[in-house]
C-alpha cells in the first residue's frame, strides 16, 4: 500500500466518522462544525503523522483506524464536549474482525480492556468530574489496534500533555482551578505518540 493511498484511506475513514458525528450531533441538538480550525488542524496533524510513519516504516492497518477515530473524537470533544458511540463502534465493528483474522483477537481484546479499566477507574473515581464515560469508550476502543503495551503509552503520554496544557491555562489565567478539559484531544495525542513509539 502506497503512502498515497493510506492518506486517501486516512482522509475517507475521517470523513465517514465525522458525517456519524454530526448526525449524532444533530440528532442531540449540539453545535459541530467540520470546517473549524480545531477539525482542519487535526487532520493536517493526522495526515503528517501518517506520512512520518509511512516514512519510518512503521506504518500498518492501525494507523489509519487509530488516527481516524482520534480526529473525529478530538473534534467533537473540542467543540462540544462529546465523544460519540456512533463514531466508536463503528471504529471497534472495523478491527475486531481484523484483529481475529489476523491472529491479533487477544491482543485487542487486552488492550480494550486495558484502556477501559484505567480510564474507567478514574471515572470512577472522580465520579465523572475529571474525565467523561465518552473517554473512557475512546480509550477501550483504541485499545483494539494499540494493544494492552499502546494502550497504556498512548494514555501515559495523554495525561502528560494533558497535564502541561492545563498547567499553561491556568499560568495565563485562560481558565480557572477546577475547570475541566476535554481529555479527548490530548487521549488522541496520546495514541499518535504511542504509534511513533511502537
Amino acid at each position: 500500500m502506497t503512502l498515497l493511498l493510506s492518506e486517501l484511506q486516512l482522509a475517507a475513514g475521517t470523513s465517514i466518522l465525522f458525517a456519524l458525528g454530526l448526525r449524532a450531533a444533530a440528532r442531540s441538538s449540539l453545535a459541530l462544525h467540520p470546517c473549524r480550525l480545531t477539525a482542519v488542524l487535526c487532520a493536517l496533524a493526522a495526515a503528517a503523522i501518517d506520512a512520518l510513519l509511512w516514512k519510518l516504516g512503521r506504518a500498518d492497518g492501525r494507523v489509519v483506524l487509530v488516527l481516524a477515530v482520534s480526529l473525529v473524537s478530538a473534534a467533537t470533544d473540542l467543540q462540544n464536549g462529546h465523544v460519540f458511540d456512533i463514531v466508536l463502534l463503528p471504529a471497534a465493528l472495523i478491527w475486531m474482525p481484523h484483529a481475529i483474522a489476523t491472529g491479533h483477537g487477544d491482543a485487542a481484546v487486552a488492550g480494550a480492556a486495558g484502556g477501559a479499566a484505567a480510564l474507567g477507574t478514574l471515572f470512577g473515581a472522580t465520579r465523572g468530574r475529571a474525565i467523561g464515560l465518552g473517554d473512557v469508550k475512546l480509550a477501550a476502543v483504541l485499545g483494539l489496534p494499540l494493544g494492552f503495551l499502546g494502550v497504556l503509552h498512548a494514555l501515559f503520554f495523554g495525561f502528560v500533555l494533558g497535564g502541561a496544557t492545563a498547567a499553561a491555562l491556568l499560568a495565563l489565567r485562560r481558565i480557572g482551578r477546577g475547570q475541566a478539559l476535554p481529555f479527548a484531544p490530548f487521549l488522541a495525542a496520546g495514541a499518535a505518540c504511542a504509534l511513533v513509539i511502537s
